[in-house]
């Protein structure tokens, strides 16, 4: 009988040896997990460059993604480009993310909002503001349009200027 106690106390040590290293090793964070903050936000804006459907799912991740995924920096890199077919989306969400974007300058959303306003909503000054600083910050195709309806506008120099920032890019 008292084999079978031994046994059953290096089985169960033995068990308990297992649970307490499978312990250490979840509670260790991931490669990815341990970077700085400052460079996870880094690579977090990267993913949203490329595709906003892809930081969604970095969102779900882990809850440091989350939390470093509502950083400005991430909005003023988000592309819109998987965002074509909602442009016209009428959800909450949707128009905060773009508001997001547009006050951290992101250069997609302000041509966007500067195409909605000058040529749908007939708001053309509100427009050209928020095409001028997309222009500005090299949005290829803001620079175009703002530099035509400049030109347009019998602001000929000034239409000229942007449609070479265009050409450039």
């Amino acid at each position: 009988m008292g084999g079978s106690l031994k046994r059953k106390s290096q089985a169960l040590g033995s068990q308990i040896s297992r649970t307490i290293k499978m312990a250490r090793f979840s509670a260790s964070p991931s490669p990815i997990e341990s970077l700085p903050n400052d460079l996870l936000i880094e690579v977090l804006a990267k993913v949203a460059a490329s595709s906003f459907t892809d930081l969604v799912q970095a969102k779900l991740a882990t809850k440091k993604f989350l939390e470093a995924s509502n950083h400005n920096y991430i909005f003023q890199h988000a592309s819109l480009e998987n965002f074509q077919k909602l442009l016209w989306n009428n959800s909450k969400e949707f128009w905060s993310f773009m508001e997001k974007c547009n006050n951290n300058g992101n250069p997609e959303t302000l041509y966007q909002k500067g195409m909605l306003k000058f040529f749908t909503h007939c708001r053309g000054a509100f427009g050209m503001v928020y095409l001028k600083l997309s222009a500005q910050k090299g949005y290829p195709d803001a620079c175009y349009v703002y530099g035509i309806i400049l030109y347009a506008m019998s602001m000929e120099d000034e239409g000229v200027k942007f449609l070479k920032i265009c050409g450039q890019n």
